[in-house]
């Protein structure tokens, strides 16, 4: 009496097929892009959840006059010197046309992301929410880090001779050093075209807000 075949089962690996892989990996590529592109306004909508969520719960931020205040001071300073970093950065920033290496760059490889987790971390102790660190610590922080490998990846490609020897020679983001090109290169214009002017009417803006925010 003969017996009939069975169908072997199938293992899980090859439940899956190549078509289902493909269209993930491409998924997730093109949601990786995408907050990528928008990690700017990602971010901003993030700050201000947590913001309104505070002003939910009746929390009061620090008052931004009050530099006697030490954790105003602190708060203001960490700020004013992301603010700083980052209009210093951008007045000599060239992305298209060579690899910038004077100004802040001759420090740190990264001034304008380090200047803006410095303002965010300020406005943090502004506001006085300390939960609110740990969420920029996080997936903000996470964000940001994608994005140097990727733009490091870019610079490494256009750059291949320049890069190696700055990348050898200049941290990512805390300084070992000083150097005289710190003093060079920076331009008006250079800013002006960068649009930074609008980083210094959006913290402006910010001390009004905490100050209305206090009052009320």
């Amino acid at each position: 009496m003969s017996s009939i075949a069975q169908p072997a089962a199938s293992s899980p690996a090859a439940s899956v097929s190549p078509v289902s892989t493909s269209w993930l990996a491409i998924s997730a590529e093109r949601a990786r892009h995408f907050m990528l592109r928008r990690r700017v306004p990602l971010s901003i909508a993030l700050f201000s959840s947590l913001v309104i969520k505070d002003m939910v719960c009746g929390l009061k931020p620090r008052d931004v006059a009050d530099l006697s205040d030490w954790g105003t001071l602190v708060g203001v300073a960490l700020v004013l010197a992301g603010l700083t970093l980052r209009s210093w950065a951008a007045g000599v920033l060239c992305k298209e046309t060579m690899l910038t290496c004077t100004g802040p760059y001759c420090l740190i490889r990264n001034p304008l992301y380090v200047g803006s987790f410095s303002m965010m971390f300020g406005f943090c102790q502004l506001v006085g929410d300390v939960q609110n660190a740990f969420v920029i610590a996080g997936p903000v922080l996470w964000l940001y880090l994608v994005k140097v490998f990727d733009e490091e990846r870019g610079l490494a490609e256009r750059f291949p001779r320049q890069w190696s020897q700055y990348a050898a020679t200049t941290p990512r983001f805390f300084p070992r050093r000083l150097s005289a090109a710190m003093v060079r290169d920076w331009s008006l214009s250079q800013w002006l075209g960068s649009r930074e002017y609008s980083a210094v009417a959006s913290t402006l803006m910010a001390f009004v807000a905490l100050k209305i925010w206090r009052v009320l």
